[in-house]
């Protein structure tokens, strides 16, 4: 359910996607998060401007997730991130915002995604029940 957004000022060939997804792929498991529902979308080529001044390198990244982010962990990601935008684009650290969202609202394949009482990560599947008034209702269901 996480995804991760990259807008950077530099131009982004193949291989170097290949790798800044694979790094951000590791780099996830650091929110708790599975790379099998990792989603990342680089965005290259963009104007940005940090202190008034154009950037000829620099990135901001987004990091959205379901469920609340945690602190301490956002903190170990943004150093990953910087590390990664360092190692593979030259990019230093203090040209490139990291920002956090997380939500309690997301959806996947026809449905949301949300957290029942008790933390466990459930996919909620709406289940329209019919009385004899027609009154309908929701039911969500535990499908894993």
């Amino acid at each position: 359910m996480p995804m991760i957004k990259i807008e950077t000022t530099l131009s982004l060939p193949t291989e170097k996607r290949d790798v800044l997804k694979a790094e951000l792929g590791k780099a996830i498991s650091i929110m708790g998060k599975p790379e099998s529902y990792l989603m990342i979308n680089l965005v290259d080529n963009q104007d940005l401007y940090f202190a008034g001044k154009k950037l000829d390198k620099g990135a901001f990244v987004e990091v959205k997730a379901l469920g609340n982010i945690d602190a301490s962990k956002s903190d170990k990601m943004t150093a990953k991130v910087c590390e990664i935008l360092n190692a593979q684009l030259g990019i230093p650290g203090d040209v490139v915002y990291v920002a956090y969202f997380g939500t309690s609202n997301w959806g996947w394949n026809g449905s949301d995604f949300w957290r029942g009482g008790d933390g466990s990560q459930m996919l909620a599947r709406n289940i329209r029940l019919e009385n004899r008034k027609n009154c309908v209702f929701t039911q969500k269901i535990l499908l894993w």
